[in-house]
């Protein structure tokens, strides 16, 4: 090394070398640096120690005492840090047709069960909040994520899965029926929250039965006409034996429409007819909402009310011809996947005269009088809950009757249907008719109530009600071409009032103007319920039937509507439209007979 001013320039990667006397100077710098390793040993050791130190802190739980969990913390104590234990860990599984989540359910000591989503569940800080929400005290001796982590593989370790029951009603079980319900006396859960047990029905004593079958059947005796009031009752017991029915080979392609003649019977058959559990549903809802409706009504009587026609009523109608026909519905689960499950109930459905479902095949359609029920037991009503209990019972230990029964009835339904020349859906339906009043008078007599009917005295007058239905049927299709002859013949003898269109005022007419160009007629609405009067056809199907053919011509106002917009003249002479039914000339005019106008 060079010298400088300032003395010999030192190499900086040498150590200086202390003077320490009487010492080597090798053997002094050897022992400071054996030194200076160990005390980089035993740093790097304490590190490691403390690092094993937090890894195993705050990873298992310990319960030393009382209702409590103790964890080892960073430095190395066990300490309690939290005031609960859990006692229980469900995890809720639910049908796959519904739209419900997964549900966990944590019951903690000393404060009440609560439910989390499963995304809450695995969320670090929604899990400790969900806790603490429900009273629980957790010392945060960590970060949240180890504390979230340690309690939640805690409650894993303690969780069972559950699977919820949507669907009750009938069901095997050990070889034999039972009738499993939810409260009150419903049939399906309808919501998860909270989530509701499903339990057979208690056993209905004697003298209990027989005062829930007296009071049943005094709710029927407004209804005065015999075959209208076994009808409607049968078809009440029909949907509740729906999937029994089912079970022995029985099944029921139809729906009952009943026309009601004013408002105090359709106040008082709803009131009859529904319970709580299983209220009046509308066939003016969302389609989705509609079908999940009818699923509700599993093995129970299921009421559907028509309301005012519009677009969804007819929708829903179309679907539940449609389910009743297959058997089955299409519903869709939260991931929007179709899921098909059995039809399992009998719809009965109050609608007005006219209506486009009582023309459909699949319906059987009851024209209600005033005069049908008796004015002063009009409005008295009372629970039915306990007698379909007391029937449930009395049916969970008959099934083997019920099928000996059906059995019998087969040969006297075939033979009133080949004498009336029914299908074969409408003599099972009458073959299931006559073996539910033999089963039901069997259960009134078991309990020394007094007997229904004899079956001569509505059986004759119900198939009277099938006869007529089917013939209806029949000439359901031929709606649109008996409207087009009627139509006609009332143009060829000029019985509307007759404007050009473009030159046309607004009609005054009452019996119904018909407007016309070289190539379309134009009925008002006047007109054509004139005609759909002169030909005996209801307006809603002849229309449904009228559009489905393609006959009606034009832009329609809506999606839902069937008329179509014509400019014309108001009395002031100023331009306006006005809502037509529009119909091509060559529907009403034959090639090679003269114009009709």
């Amino acid at each position: 090394m060079s010298a400088t001013p300032y003395g010999p320039l030192i190499d900086p990667i040498q150590p200086v070398m202390a003077p320490v006397p009487n010492i080597d100077p090798h053997l002094y710098y050897a022992t400071e640096t054996i030194r200076k390793i160990q005390e980089q040993y035993d740093r790097l050791k304490y590190q490691l120690s403390q690092k094993n130190l937090r890894e195993s802190s705050l990873v298992q739980a310990y319960r030393l005492q009382g209702n409590t969990y103790w964890a080892q913390l960073p430095s190395g104590v066990v300490r309690e840090f939290t005031d609960f234990v859990f006692e229980y860990v469900r995890l809720y599984c639910f049908d796959p047709c519904t739209n419900q989540e997964a549900l966990i359910e944590l019951k903690v000591s000393h404060h009440d069960a609560f439910q989390l989503t499963v995304d809450d569940f695995l969320n670090d800080r929604k899990f400790l909040n969900h806790l603490q929400l429900a009273g629980c005290k957790i010392t945060m001796y960590g970060p949240v994520s180890k504390i979230a982590t340690l309690l939640r593989s805690i409650a894993t370790q303690l969780m069972t899965r559950v699977c919820v029951p949507f669907f009750a009603g009938w069901c095997t079980r050990g070889g034999s029926w039972e009738f499993l319900a939810f409260k009150n006396l419903g049939t399906c859960a309808r919501t998860a929250l909270p989530v509701h047990a499903c339990t057979k029905l208690p056993h209905v004593l004697p003298a209990a039965a027989k005062i829930a079958v007296e009071r049943f059947t005094e709710n029927f005796n407004a209804i005065t006409y015999l075959p209208l009031r076994l009808a409607i009752l049968l078809w009440q017991h029909i949907a509740f034996l729906s999937t029994i029915l089912a079970a022995m080979g029985c099944h029921v392609h139809h729906a009952l429409f009943l026309e009601l003649p004013s408002a105090r019977v359709e106040s008082h058959l709803k009131n009859m007819l529904c319970e709580a559990a299983n209220p009046v549903i509308s066939l003016d809802m969302s389609s989705t909402a509609f079908l999940r409706e009818i699923a509700f009504h599993k093995d129970q009587p299921l009421i559907i009310y028509e309301g005012t026609v519009n677009g969804a009523v007819i929708k829903n109608s179309s679907a539940l011809c449609l389910a009743i026909r297959r058997g089955e519905l299409d519903l869709c689960n939260k991931d929007d996947i179709p899921v098909s499950i059995p039809l399992r109930t009998a719809p009965i459905i109050l609608g007005k005269e006219g209506s486009y479902l009582a023309w459909q095949p699949e319906v059987i359609s009851l024209k209600l009088e005033n005069l049908d029920f008796s004015v002063k037991n009009l409005g008295k009503s009372s629970p039915q809950m306990e007698y379909w209990a007391a029937f449930a019972d009395f049916a969970m230990d008959s099934t083997s009757v019920l099928q000996s029964l059906l059995e019998e009835s087969i040969s006297i339904a075939f033979d009133i249907a080949d004498q009336y020349e029914f299908s074969a859906e409408t003599a099972e339906l009458i073959s299931i008719l006559i073996a539910l009043h033999r089963f039901i008078e069997i259960f009134y007599k078991r309990l020394n109530c007094p007997p229904l009917a004899n079956q001569s005295d509505w059986l004759d007058g119900l198939v009277e009600i099938l006869d007529i239905n089917s013939a209806q049927a029949t000439g359901e299709d031929g709606l649109a071409e008996i409207f087009i002859e009627v139509g006609r013949n009332m143009l060829r003898n000029k019985r509307f009032s007759l404007s050009p269109m473009g030159q046309c005022t607004t009609a005054t007419d009452s019996q119904g103007t018909v407007y016309f160009d070289r190539n379309y007629f134009a009925f008002d609405k006047a007109a054509f319920d004139r005609i759909c009067n002169e030909a005996g056809c209801p307006p809603s199907a002849t229309k449904q039937k009228l559009k489905e053919k393609g006959i009606l011509s034009g832009k329609t106002v809506n999606a839902q509507s069937y008329l179509t917009r014509i400019a014309c003249y108001n009395a002031y002479g100023r331009v306006q439209s006005i809502r037509v039914y529009k119909f091509k000339r060559e529907v009403f005019e034959r090639l090679g007979e003269p114009p009709l106008i």
